[in-house]
């Protein structure tokens, strides 16, 4: 991995991200579900050190899961969320694996009943 990154142009620096990115999920994958388990906020939102920093570590771990399912676990965080929070970080997954549009389940704008006032619509 080293050497990648020591032979990587500042231009091509996105894509060392997600070399390094894909390489640490592919090192974790047996430890990630675990951890974005864990890191389940319940309750009502508070901006407390504890719970912001448990939602900050369970939307990277979903990151990297998305990098090895391809956005599966976003689709379902997404279709579960029950807050701004959790649809944000499941659609910019689903996005980043290429999975943001109507066939991955995901519904954004005006049909989105659950969180009308919060409704996203994207033109990508």
């Amino acid at each position: 991995m080293i050497e990648h990154i020591n032979e990587c142009a500042p231009t091509k620096k996105g894509a060392t991200l997600s070399f390094m990115k894909l390489h640490i999920a592919q090192h974790l994958q047996d430890t990630l579900p675990r951890i974005y388990a864990d890191m389940t906020v319940t309750g009502l939102y508070t901006p407390d050190a504890g719970p912001a920093g448990k939602r900050a570590l369970r939307n990277t771990v979903l990151s990297l899961i998305s990098k090895l399912d391809g956005g599966k676990q976003a689709a379902k965080q997404f279709a579960g969320a029950d807050n701004m929070t959790q649809q944000l970080s499941a659609l910019a997954n689903l996005i980043r694996a290429g999975q943001g549009d109507e066939t991955a389940g995901v519904r954004s704008g005006p049909s989105d009943h659950r969180h009308p006032a919060a409704s996203i619509s994207l033109r990508l």
